[in-house]
């Protein structure tokens, strides 16, 4: 079947360039995105519509707003969230939409044991103004876990975390811990594609389970043994699955 372009939104932390084995396996051009909360000027029409969006959803949509077709938007984690939240504002500016190791909500509260303590992300946000290095290793580790990263790894993600500046990391850890999509579910009626890792330490397989149950129009497939990094680590088989679901009729 024929789809308009296909964009991959990163995560939190790490550079675009991560996801570029994904971006091959996929065997078509592919435009990578980390999370932005930049200049989003165009799509301030569409937030007056739709109601207030954050700067990270208002800028994914300005960048779709250049696309001739409406696009296959692939979210990684925050990039997910951020994805989600810009489908449930504007679903007819998407073709398709793929949510890998991604939630509706990053923390839990009462009713939603799919997150973590909203603890953990102040500690995290202090954190990384005291001592950033030990704040990235530790999130680096757990993203790898089941899987070992190695010294060399987590000092290479490290550096490339701290690369974007303790101002845009805690931004985007502000936004995990305000963003609640759980309402806006109902709206995002474009087909929808919710991967994850079973063993995924960062965001709980629960939270894909309960995006598969309360997504119009979503089919659910888990990796078991595989962790937050699904796809650095298994690329070849999320490329499969994307494959497979850009050919079906819904």
């Amino acid at each position: 079947m024929k789809h308009g372009p296909v964009i991959l939104v990163g995560g939190w932390g790490y550079p675009p360039q991560a996801l570029a084995p994904l971006a091959e396996m996929l065997g078509r051009t592919v435009t990578l995105l980390a999370p932005d909360a930049g200049p989003a000027a165009p799509a301030a029409g569409a937030a007056a519509r739709h109601g207030p969006v954050s700067p990270f959803a208002a800028a994914l949509r300005a960048r779709l707003s250049g696309c001739s077709e409406p696009p296959v938007v692939i979210g990684w984690s925050m990039g997910g969230l951020v994805a989600l939240e810009t489908a449930a504002a504007e679903p007819a500016v998407f073709g398709r939409l793929v949510l890998v190791n991604a939630t509706a909500r990053f923390c839990s509260d009462v009713g939603y044991p799919c997150g973590v303590a909203p603890g953990n992300l102040r500690a995290m946000r202090a954190g990384l103004a005291r001592d950033p290095d030990a704040i990235l290793s530790r999130f680096f580790a757990d993203a790898a876990a089941p899987a070992c990263a190695g010294p060399a790894s987590v000092e290479a993600a490290v550096s490339a975390a701290k690369g974007q500046g303790t101002e845009r990391l805690v931004a985007g850890l502000q936004y995990l811990a305000r963003a609640d999509l759980r309402g806006g579910l109902a709206a995002v009626r474009v087909p929808t594609l919710v991967v994850h890792g079973e063993a995924d330490r960062i965001i709980p397989a629960a939270a894909a389970e309960y995006l598969g149950r309360h997504l119009p129009a979503a089919r659910l497939r888990l990796l078991p043994g595989m962790g937050h990094e699904l796809p650095l680590r298994a690329p070849d088989w999320l490329g499969a699955q994307i494959a497979a679901f850009l050919e079906t009729n819904r």
